[in-house]
């Protein structure tokens, strides 16, 4: 996936989230509803200008806008299941053991 059409999926993401429509974001923002459905579709790029209005709009850093995630949940979990599925019950149930005490530990240490 490009950065283009990861940044618009970010952007619809925000925008979801602050419970806003395309054409009342874009009124935000002073563009146009188009605009935005092109920048979520990633067939745009936002200008300077409109990447500051966004960010202002939204209330978020930039950081939140240019920070990629090239492997989503569906993925990762993906993998897991793939790689479980080569193992027997008992490799199984010892992989499970050995997350569920890397958990608790882990769960532990924050508390200290």
């Amino acid at each position: 996936m490009d950065l283009k059409t990861e940044f618009g999926k970010k952007i619809k993401k925000y925008r979801k989230d602050a419970n806003l429509t395309q054409e009342k974001f874009a009124e935000l923002i002073d563009t146009n509803r188009t605009t935005i459905a092109r920048i979520e579709k990633g067939v745009n790029f936002p200008n300077c200008s409109t990447i500051e209005n966004i960010k202002k709009v939204l209330n978020i850093e930039y950081k939140d806008l240019f920070s990629f995630d090239t492997q989503t949940t569906a993925t990762v979990n993906s993998i897991f299941e793939t790689r479980l599925s080569k193992l027997n019950e008992a490799d199984i149930q010892y992989f499970i053991t050995t997350i569920d005490a890397y958990l608790l530990q882990k769960k532990i240490n924050n508390k200290l």
